[in-house]
C-alpha cells in the first residue's frame, strides 16, 4: 500500500501491484521450501503487507503461524491474524478461525472466542 500511495517511499504502483499479486498468488501454498531463505522472504513480505491491512497476507501469515512453517507454531498469533483477515472479509480466514475456535485452540485467549 505504501508503494501504491508513495507513503514514506517513492511512488511505484507497478511494484505495489507486483507484490500484492505475489502475496495473493502464493496464498495457501505454504509447502516446505528447499531453502529457509524463501520462507523468510515470504514471511517478511506477508508481515509487511499484513501490517498494512492486506487480508490475503494476513491469512498467509496466520497459516504459517498455525502450522509452524518458517516460524515457531503460535496459535495465539495465528488466531490474531486470522481474525484480522476475517474481519476484512476473507472467507478462508473466517473458516480457519471458526475451526480453531471450535477446537478450542485459542492460544489461551478466551476473550478471542467472543
Amino acid at each position: 500500500m505504501h508503494l501504491a500511495l508513495g507513503l514514506g517511499v517513492e511512488l511505484d504502483r507497478d511494484a505495489a501491484a507486483f507484490w500484492l499479486a505475489e502475496s495473493r498468488r502464493v496464498r495457501g501454498q505454504l509447502q516446505p521450501a528447499p531453502e529457509v531463505k524463501q520462507h523468510a522472504t515470504k514471511l517478511k513480505l506477508w508481515k509487511r503487507l499484513a501490517d498494512l491491512g492486506d487480508a490475503a497476507s494476513q491469512y498467509n501469515l496466520a497459516l504459517a503461524l498455525q502450522h509452524g512453517i518458517g516460524v515457531p507454531k503460535d496459535d495465539a498469533q495465528a488466531v490474531f491474524w486470522y481474525r484480522k483477515a476475517a474481519e476484512a472479509g476473507d472467507v478462508d480466514a473466517q473458516r480457519q478461525l471458526g475451526a480453531l475456535l471450535l477446537k478450542g485452540r485459542l492460544g489461551g485467549d478466551e476473550e478471542a472466542a467472543r
